[in-house]
């Protein structure tokens, strides 16, 4: 009875740690796009992205992402408020593939 439940706890974890670490994973395309960002954007271009890959822009792309910015702790909010604004000058979505590219 022990190990039976040890073996139902044991693949219960690993079903959770395996769904955690997907979690935080990018769709191909996305991470594609970001990587294609990077090679054909000027370094200081701001780049805007949609909530889930516009962290990842500053990581892959190596380039500021645009309003609202990254995700920031909580308390430094104050701080980044009074930080100048950063409008656009490439949007990620141009860098994804359409349906007539796949």
């Amino acid at each position: 009875m022990t190990a039976a439940l040890a073996t139902v706890a044991t693949v219960l974890l690993v079903a959770r740690v395996h769904g955690w670490i997907a979690s935080g994973q990018l769709p191909q395309p996305v991470e594609a796009a970001l990587l294609r960002v990077a090679a054909e954007t000027d370094p200081l271009q701001v780049v805007c992205a949609p909530e889930g890959a516009r962290d990842w822009v500053p990581a892959l792309a190596g380039r500021a992402a645009g309003e609202p910015g990254p995700w920031i702790p909580s308390v430094y909010a104050d701080e980044w408020a009074l930080r100048g604004r950063r409008p656009c000058d490439v949007r990620l979505n141009t860098f994804l593939p359409t349906r007539d590219n796949l």
